[in-house]
């Protein structure tokens, strides 16, 4: 069985897990205050799921590499270090899968000019365009 499949099998849909609220510069991974307590306490059963557990250990890993913070009832993970999770942290996490793409970006003259000019071209690993923006100024 391969690992993903494994992740995949510790959740089930009515499971209680960490969820993730997105803000400017992270990403929060919370739990009700009471549920937290029992995950930092190491308590299994009752209203804890297997699912939260598993994401709490995934997360104070996270910590103890210093790449997340704790908080009062759940974890911060700044964004800088959430688009470089491997994969099985992600599923764990239930995050997306990063976008198959990139950034083609060109300008023109200088930025102090009015002249400036940006073009910026979203693609998608089919190098058809996904959004193009002729100019920002």
């Amino acid at each position: 069985m391969k690992i993903t499949e494994r992740i995949a099998s510790i959740f089930s849909k009515d499971d209680l897990k960490f969820k993730h609220i997105p803000d400017t510069n992270s990403l929060n991974f919370v739990l009700p205050r009471n549920l937290f307590e029992k995950c930092s306490a190491g308590m299994e059963g009752g209203e804890l799921s297997q699912a939260a557990l598993h994401q709490f250990i995934a997360l104070q890993m996270l910590a103890e590499q210093g790449l997340a913070t704790q908080i009062a009832n759940g974890f911060c993970l700044e964004n800088e270090n959430a688009v470089r999770l491997d994969e099985e942290t992600r599923q764990l996490l239930e995050l997306p899968m990063p976008w198959p793409g990139l950034f083609d970006i060109t300008f023109e003259h200088h930025t102090q000019q009015a002249s400036f000019r940006l073009n910026l071209l979203f693609k998608t690993l089919q190098q058809a365009p996904f959004i193009d923006i002729k100019k920002i100024t």
